[in-house]
């Protein structure tokens, strides 16, 4: 016979897999009885405690009977076929007057899990492995499925056990946010401690880790609020003054102590003879930034905004507090036939002096070990926590074919400058690498993600190159499963092509895991939540994504993007004015811009960004498409259907049915505009993921064939 029993939220009991309905229990008490025996399961319990709890007001002969009959009557109800209380499995009597809850029988009861998830999350934590110690810790927050028998939560038997469970599950929630700010998932951290306060707002540690992560993110005005909101309510719930570990800890991250464990390496200096070595100094670098990533208790700076101080002349302090880090690793690497001189050196940011420093003569070679031993000592310096699975990564060897790994760096070198022949040229060099070693997993992965590039720019049709980014992604994953890259590239082209939620968000969900470091993972994460209309949780991953990567044109202009469809125009064009402080003439910033203008209905503005985009990028079919629109919903029509002239009239490998049914949509053409977006759907255009939640399709979503085809995409909710 089995029992799952449930003691979180309200009380209810299986038996043999059927719920007991209400009606089964014949009195209350004998339900009550049951909940006071499962209080600690083993615990044994006198007569006199349970008539205390059960009859406090009842003659002692008869509150005794009852007690007797409340325990016959409840060992019948867990065992059917039970002939006498003495046979009882569930219901022990070990000595005259005395019971208790069987303590080895088996049975699910949801404390015994969550406590047992909690205590396995523990251990992990103490073996430094934040993956497993969040999953279960995730899995423990699961099984609390709201208050400890909250009907009971008054009563005085269950008062102590109703508030020890409250801080436990407090303790999950606290352990979580630990775990995932270990990882750099800052706003995911928030978010957990946002749901502790909502249960117990007087608990400071509670405050102690939401000013930690505010701080890590660069926010100290938030640091200030939640500290000064902790030292309120404090006063006000308990009348006492916060903690001294608080107020040290505050005082530390005004100080800026938080960022010691941040790293940004700076682009090593080639000084080869040959020019063309370039792409191996340009290659170390991208792989030291990788082997760093990988250590979840480090916050590691991205490629995309480090190069941007390639033969820089400003200085450490500025470049520190210019990317928010309080270390910066700078090298130079000198080759010469087949041999290598990496020079290395971890300075602090804010006091210029050198942490670390280290020169390798080594056999080209030993080049993966000087990647593993440079990431390590780097690690040591800042106090890091290397986990054991975190360390065997940095230490596994990619290849052992020193001419298949150049042509892997050649491939890099060229993907970086996102150029159409340079991405093609960027093929050739992957594919040799691969005829050099067939299981050299990286080099599949640089294939992945250049086939997406190819596909999401429009170089080569994208009906083409994402399923060969798939094949790519899955091939590299067959080889090495613990790539980060490639669970990212996995999950993008499996949400642009194969229109698969569930499995792209458990791809984005890995690669994050094995590296809380990838910028690009947490910005194609928060694309599939704004696709699927996740607004809040795709702008804080883009948060994250912009923590990491602070000086990516890309991602600062995406988060404005994904601002504005969430509606949130003012901070969508702050947004876009930090981005044009960095480059003023970044096109796609303008494109936002002009998206923002468009939603407020400032249509000649609008268009005025749209047509200086065009200026800078050339004429292209997302902007002819945008001005279309614009004109169509301004009153402008005869513009308007130009513009759809134009487009027809263009090689349709090259324009999206998708681009000419929303400028239909701009139109009030409700049936042309479904003629084109089925046209859309019929050939897979990726484009079309976009639907749910683009403005521009406004008109169209009273229409029954809007969610006919949502539906069919599997974008209903």
């Amino acid at each position: 016979m089995g029992l799952r029993i449930q003691l979180f939220g309200t009380f209810q009991l299986w038996r043999d897999g059927e719920l007991l309905p209400p009606q089964a229990w014949k009195r209350r008490k004998t339900q009550t009885l049951l909940k006071i025996l499962l209080l600690e399961r083993g615990q044994t319990f006198t007569q006199d405690q349970l008539v205390e709890w059960l009859f406090p007001d009842a003659h002692p002969f008869k509150a005794l009977q009852n007690l007797h009959g409340r325990i016959s009557e409840l060992r019948k109800l867990l065992e059917s076929d039970l002939m006498k209380g003495t046979d009882s499995m569930f219901i022990l009597s070990p000595s005259k007057g005395h019971y208790q809850f069987n303590p080895q029988i088996e049975c699910k009861i949801d404390t015994e899990i969550f406590q047992t998830k909690f205590k396995q999350g523990n251990t992990y934590l103490d073996e430094q492995d934040l993956i497993k110690a969040s999953k279960y810790f995730q899995q423990a927050i699961d099984v609390y499925q709201g208050d400890y028998l909250q009907e009971d939560r008054y009563e005085d038997w269950a008062i102590f056990h109703h508030q020890q469970w409250q801080q436990r599950y407090l303790d999950a929630l606290i352990k979580l946010a630990e775990c995932q700010m270990a990882q750099s998932q800052y706003q995911q951290a928030i978010a957990l401690i946002d749901r502790g306060m909502k249960i117990d707002v007087s608990r400071e540690q509670l405050y102690r880790t939401l000013m930690q992560c505010y701080a890590h993110l660069g926010e100290l005005g938030e640091v200030g609020k939640v500290y000064q909101r902790c030292v309120q309510v404090l006063q006000d719930e308990l009348q006492v003054q916060p903690a001294r570990q608080t107020e040290q800890l505050y005082q530390q991250l005004l100080d800026g102590d938080t960022k010691l464990k941040s790293v940004a390496v700076l682009p090593f200096l080639q000084l080869s003879t040959r020019q063309e070595h370039t792409y191996f100094s340009d290659g170390l670098t991208d792989d030291v930034i990788s082997q760093l990533s990988k250590i979840s208790d480090l916050k590691v700076i991205s490629r995309t905004s480090v190069m941007r101080y390639k033969n820089t002349t400003k200085s450490i302090k500025t470049i520190g507090q210019e990317l928010g880090v309080n270390t910066v690793l700078e090298g130079s690497v000198r080759i010469h036939e087949n041999q290598v001189r990496i020079v290395a050196q971890l300075i602090d940011a804010t006091t210029d002096n050198h942490l670390w420093t280290d020169t390798y003569d080594r056999d080209m070679t030993d080049i993966f070990s000087i990647q593993s031993d440079v990431a390590q000592q780097i690690g040591v310096a800042l106090k890091a926590t290397v986990s054991s699975s975190e360390r065997q990564r940095i230490e596994r060897k990619p290849t052992d074919s020193l001419e298949a790994y150049q042509l892997y760096l050649k491939g890099r070198y060229l993907w970086n400058k996102r150029h159409k022949d340079e991405l093609l040229k960027a093929v050739g060099f992957f594919e040799q690498a691969i005829e050099q070693d067939e299981k050299y997993a990286l080099a599949y992965t640089g294939l992945a993600d250049t086939f997406m590039i190819l596909g999401w720019f429009d170089f080569a049709p994208s009906v083409e190159m994402f399923p060969k980014a798939l094949q790519s992604a899955q091939r590299a994953l067959e080889l090495d499963d613990s790539l980060a890259e490639a669970y990212a590239a996995l999950g993008y082209v499996t949400m642009n092509h194969c229109w698969d939620w569930i499995n792209a968000e458990r791809a984005f969900q890995r690669a994050l895991e094995l590296n809380p470091n990838y910028a690009t993972g947490h910005h194609w994460y928060g694309e599939y939540f704004s696709i699927t209309g996740q607004h809040d949780k795709a702008i804080a991953e883009l948060k994250q994504a912009l923590e990491l990567d602070p000086l990516s044109l890309v991602i600062n202009t995406v988060l404005a993007w994904k601002l504005c469809y969430a509606g949130r125009l003012d901070e969508a064009f702050e947004q876009c004015q930090k981005t044009l402080e960095l480059d003023a003439r970044f096109g796609p910033a303008l494109t936002v811009l002009g998206l923002i203008y468009e939603r407020r209905g400032q249509y000649d503005k609008a268009i005025e960004h749209f047509q200086a985009e065009m200026e800078i990028m050339g004429k292209t079919i997302p902007n002819l498409t945008s001005i279309g629109y614009t004109y169509a919903v301004s009153g402008q029509h005869k513009q308007a259907y130009r513009i759809l002239d134009e487009l027809k009239k263009t090689d349709q490998k090259k324009v999206s049915p998708y681009h000419i049914g929303s400028v239909y949509s701009g139109l009030g053409e409700i049936d042309q505009a479904f003629e084109w977006f089925e046209q859309a759907y019929d050939q897979h255009q990726w484009v079309l993921i976009y639907l749910k939640n683009a403005h521009r399709i406004s008109p169209l979503r009273k229409d029954p064939r809007y969610n006919d085809l949502l539906g069919r995409m599997g974008l209903v909710d």
